[in-house]
This record gives C-alpha cells, sequence and structure tokens, in this order.
C-alpha cells in the first residue's frame, strides 16, 4: 500500500487461505457450526477492512488541487493585509493568526495525502501482529 501497488484485484494470500480452510471443514455440532459462521464473518470484515484500506492508500490531493489552496491562501493573506493597512498592529495580528491556520491546515492535509506512503505518518501493522500466534 505504501507504494501504492496494492490493488482490489491482488488477492490477501492468509485471508483466501483462511477463507478455504474454513470452507473445506464440514462442521458436525451445532457449536462447530456456529464457530465456524463466525469465523467466515471476521473474515469477511477482515477483507472489507482490507479493502477500505487499499482504498484509502490510493487516495491523493491532486496538484492542482494544492495549487489552488496555496493560491487561495495566499489572495486571503494579502486582502487581510490590504484591510489592515494603516493599523500595523492589528495587521499583524490578524496575518500571524491567519498564516498558523494555514500551516496548521497543510500539514494536516500533507500528512493525510498518502496515509500508507512515507511522506507522512505511516500506518504499521505492529498491533496486528502481537495478537496473532506464532
Amino acid at each position: 500500500m505504501a507504494s501504492g501497488r496494492a490493488t482490489l484485484q491482488s488477492i490477501a494470500v492468509g485471508l483466501a487461505e483462511a477463507m478455504t480452510a474454513l470452507l473445506s471443514f464440514s462442521p458436525v455440532q451445532a457449536n462447530q457450526k456456529l464457530a465456524q459462521q463466525r469465523a467466515l464473518v471476521a473474515i469477511e470484515q477482515a477483507l472489507e477492512a482490507r479493502r477500505n484500506r487499499v482504498l484509502l492508500s490510493q487516495a491523493e490531493i491532486a496538484p492542482v488541487q494544492w495549487t489552488v489552496i496555496l493560491v487561495l491562501a495566499i489572495l486571503i493573506l494579502v486582502t487581510i493585509a490590504l484591510v489592515h493597512i494603516d493599523r500595523r498592529l492589528a495587521m499583524g495580528v490578524t496575518l500571524f493568526i491567519f498564516s498558523t491556520a494555514i500551516a496548521i491546515c497543510l500539514v494536516l492535509l500533507a500528512v493525510y495525502d498518502r496515509p500508507f506512503g512515507a511522506g507522512g505518518f505511516t500506518v504499521r501493522p505492529t498491533v496486528l501482529r502481537a495478537i496473532v500466534p506464532n
């Protein structure tokens, strides 16, 4: 997902093998049938979660959108400066506050632009590995 090669057509090998193993088992008792049904539901939920992660990994902000965001931020800063041109202190405070807000927004957009990529915070499967038995 980090490299952008994951697609919805690619198969999650472990989940497919687990699904095959579960479906090949023929339960005899009622509790075995219940366990099989719940395990199948859990695997389906894992497949749905994988699907959502793949879709999320493919989402990104286009360069045109970045350009529009930056141009709008600059235009608003210039407008604020022109409105407060006679009042230097008000202009300085207002520009500082708005510039800080713009910086925070741009950082958040950059981090969430590619959540599985190396450019932002990466999501690692360490919690999942901790609960899976060896």
